[in-house]
C-alpha cells in the first residue's frame, strides 16, 4: 500500500520531517555513521536479529533504523535491506521509497 497525500497540511508536515531528518536534504545517513559510533542500533526489539557486521543506524529521508525496520521496509519494497541497510542511504529511489 502506497502513501497518498491527503492535504496541504500533511504535505507540509512530511516535507518538514524530511528536511529535519536529512539536515535540509544534505545527508541521508546519521552523522555518527561517519565516525562509526552508531553501534546502539544493533539490538532488535522484535524477532528479527541483526546480521553480523551490519550497521542499522538511521538512514534515508525518515532515518530508518534497527533490524526490524530494515527487514519490514525491505519486505514491503521487495528488497533485502536487512542484509543491505546501506542501500537506504546510497540509492535515491530506495531513500525516497522508505519514506513513502
Amino acid at each position: 500500500m502506497k502513501w497518498k497525500l491527503i492535504n496541504s497540511t500533511e504535505a507540509a508536515i512530511f516535507l518538514a520531517h524530511v528536511s529535519h531528518e536529512t539536515d535540509g536534504l544534505k545527508v541521508f545517513a546519521e552523522y555518527c555513521s561517519k565516525q562509526d559510533t552508531c553501534n546502539n542500533y544493533q539490538t532488535s526489539w522484535c524477532s528479527i536479529e541483526a546480521r553480523s557486521n551490519m550497521k542499522y543506524y538511521g538512514c534515508g529521508w525518515f532515518q530508518l533504523s534497527y533490524p526490524c525496520n530494515c527487514y519490514n521496509a525491505g519486505k514491503a519494497l521487495g528488497l533485502d535491506l536487512l542484509n543491505n541497510p546501506d542501500l537506504v542511504s546510497k540509492v535515491d529511489k530506495i531513500t525516497a521509497s522508505t519514506a513513502v
